[in-house]
Formats: C-alpha cells, structure tokens, sequence
C-alpha cells in the first residue's frame, strides 16, 4: 500500500454485515491484504457457507464466524471485539419493514452498541462505519442539488415518524432515518466520549456489482437482477440518483480502516448516475437475444456529489472506479442468469 498503515498485518478486524453484499467484498479485501477477520452473525449454520469459501481461498484461521443473536442488546459486542484492532459495521437494518421499531431504533442501538464495545476495548485503534448516501439526502433528482460532508437528510428522519404505513414511501424513508440518526448517532458518540480509536465513516449509494457469493443476498445489486428478469415491482419506485461498484466500495471501506491520512472523514461513495432505462440499454447491448421490459425511466439524476476526497483516494492508488455499464454487467454475470 502506498500510505502509512492505521493498523498492522495480520491484526484481526470486526467486520459486522460480512454475509451481506458490502460486508463479504470487505471481508474478501481485508484477507487479501493479510488481514485476519472475525465476522459476528446470528447464525453459524446459515452462514456456514462463507467460512467454506473463505478458508478454502485464504486457508483456516484466517476467517472466523462467531455468534450474536442481537446487536441492539447493550454489551452485545463485547465478547466479539475482544483481541480486534479495527471494526467496519456493515451489518444493515431491518429494510422493507414500515415500522420505526424494527428498522431505526434497532440501527441507532447497533452503533451505539458496538461504539461503547470499541470505547471499552484499548486494542481497538480504528472504526468504520457505513452509512449511505441516504443519510446525505432524500433524492430531489430534478433539482441540482450541491451535496457534500456537511449534509444530513433530516426530510426522512421528519417523514419516517409522520407518514401512515400505507404510504409507498414509508419504508424507504424509515431507511434513510436509521442511517441518518445512525450515523448522527456514531459522531455525537465520538463527541463526548473523546475514543482512543479514529472513526471514519463510507456513504455509498446504490450497490451495482457481483455478489461475493449467489447464497448472500444482493442488497441494491438485486435490482439489476430484477430488472434483467423483468421484476419490475421493487425498482420502479426507485428514484434515478448515483452508483458505485461493490468492489470500490469495499476498497473505499478498507481505505476508510487502514490509511493513517483517512481521520475523523464522511467519505461519500457516489460516482456516475443512473435511471433504469439507462441500465435497460447496457443490458439490450449486452445481452441482444434476451426480451427486456420497455423503457419505463428516463429522468436524469442532476444531483452534485462532492466526491473530490474519494476521487483523490483513487488518483493516488493509480484506481479508477468500475465503469457502470462493466458493473452492470458484472451483476448479471455473477449471479449466473444465463
């Protein structure tokens, strides 16, 4: 790597949410680098799959998977974090539930949670936490909107309590609220009780790539799959606004722990925009002999990421971000559909 390690080799970092989308690309990436890992999930046999894939790619002892039924207990970390010099929460809330309790009050508790675990454990130099785009703004894809570190998405955290249950919005506000107050949660935490580890925090927007494995589910990669099969009841709610690939999320994740210039950041993770009629013509070129749904989506997103701090993270790793229509591609490919 070409900055000064936060965190040495072989130290062993937390990783929640490593049988989700982000969370198993961040795992993959910090065995890679020769990181060890300890993965918490409520079940070992459900997740057994992932510990089979990662000690055949790495060997054993490298991937470990423990047990904890529920994060939003208080101390439900602090076995876990035992020995970890780092931590990356990727683990999501509860999404599609139209009730606060199941989505915002367990996601604002599950920071806050393994933030007191971190707070009590001296080993711990580093944590990252993702958040989302979301957390930045509601989508207003007509209106030009400057987004930038400063921003917060207070509209959804208003709606997420007001709105009726039957409204088409509820959960995609309620969604936005847990990530709001979330992350709010996680640097007000930082704020009082001054921690001896450095938080950083990654908003990615909308997920397009490979799963890391066609057990664990797709999170916003699901879509294209979706749309490619001509499931239009999950997307067509769905806004234009921006993508990234998983992959260079979970690097943004990892760069986030690991890069000693990275202190105290939001690091936004929203590259090219996208509406669905738009992802409609990479698949019809891509794919010439498969029927598609007509075009349904032609609004653009004219929103304004201020994505000059990730965009310098890239120029001086000599990255540069997945195109869009290679991770469209990509997505499909992954999930073996032909």
């Amino acid at each position: 790597m070409s900055f000064k390690l936060a965190i040495p080799t072989n130290s062993l970092i937390l990783v929640t949410g490593a049988n989700g989308h982000i969370g198993s690309h961040v795992a993959d990436q910090l065995l890679a680098e020769n990181y060890r890992v300890r993965a918490p999930v409520r079940s070992l046999e459900k997740s057994a799959f992932l510990q089979k894939r990662f000690d055949s790619k790495y060997g054993a002892g490298k991937f470990e998977l423990v047990v904890v039924e529920d994060v939003s207990k208080e101390n439900a970390y602090d076995e876990v974090i035992k020995g970890v010099s780092g931590v990356i929460h990727c683990a999501n809330p509860l999404i599609g539930s139209v009730e606060y309790d199941e989505v915002v009050t367990p996601a604002v508790d599950a920071v806050r949670n393994i933030l007191q675990s971190a707070l009590k454990t001296p080993s711990v130099k580093r944590v990252v936490i993702t958040s989302s785009i979301i957390a930045s703004t509601w989508f207003y894809p007509t209106e030009g909107r400057h987004i930038d570190k400063n921003t917060w998405n207070d509209y959804s955290v208003k709606l997420a309590s007001e709105l009726p249950k039957d409204d088409p919005t509820k959960a995609f506000h309620l969604y936005g609220a847990s990530k709001t107050l979330g992350e709010k949660e996680a640097w007000k935490f930082v704020q009082e009780n001054k921690p001896q580890f450095v938080l950083n925090t990654v908003l990615p927007s909308c997920n397009f790539g490979p799963v890391f494995d066609i057990n664990i589910g797709g999170s916003t990669s699901s879509w294209v799959k979706d749309l490619f099969l001509g499931n239009l009841d999950n997307i067509k709610g769905v806004p234009p606004h921006s993508y990234v690939d998983v992959r260079d999320d979970a690097w943004i994740h990892v760069q986030a722990l690991l890069n000693e210039n990275i202190q105290d950041e939001r690091l936004h993770a929203a590259f090219e925009s996208f509406n669905w009629d738009g992802v409609l013509d990479v698949l019809r070129k891509q794919y010439p002999h498969h029927k598609f749904v007509d075009n349904f989506q032609s609004l653009q997103d004219t929103t304004v990421w201020d994505n000059k701090r990730t965009s310098q993270l890239f120029e001086q790793a000599g990255r540069k971000p997945i195109p869009q229509a290679q991770s469209i591609i990509d997505t499909i490919e992954g999930y073996k559909l032909l």
